[in-house]
């Protein structure tokens, strides 16, 4: 069992003694800086609690424009919170904050 941090090609992993050899290939997919983005799994992890920091920022800037009267920006805050999210919560949430924005358009 490998288990330091990191990635080794030829990494020793012992087993059975009785059984064939077995290989199992790793796809660690690094992308870009490898002190920061370790493995493929926990980097899609850290861009998803961005996306989340993203659209919650979005949201609550949004919110502030629609209780300042300011429905141009609080429209484009919600669009962009739209976009920037892939879940179902987040695409209700800021189709919720759209639809009162035209609302109050008229």
């Amino acid at each position: 069992f490998d288990s330091t941090r990191g990635y080794t090609a030829e990494a020793g992993i012992l087993g059975p003694v009785d059984l064939a050899s077995h290989t199992v290939t790793r796809d660690v997919g690094y992308m870009g800086e490898p002190q920061y983005r370790r493995a493929n799994a926990s980097w899609r992890l850290v861009q998803r609690v961005q996306e989340r920091i993203e659209w919650e920022a979005r949201i609550e800037r949004g919110e502030a424009h629609v209780r300042n009267s300011q429905l141009e920006p609080a429209l484009a805050e919600f669009e962009d919170a739209l976009s920037c999210t892939a879940s179902m919560e987040g695409r209700a949430v800021a189709m919720i904050g759209i639809a009162e924005v035209k609302r109050r358009f008229g």
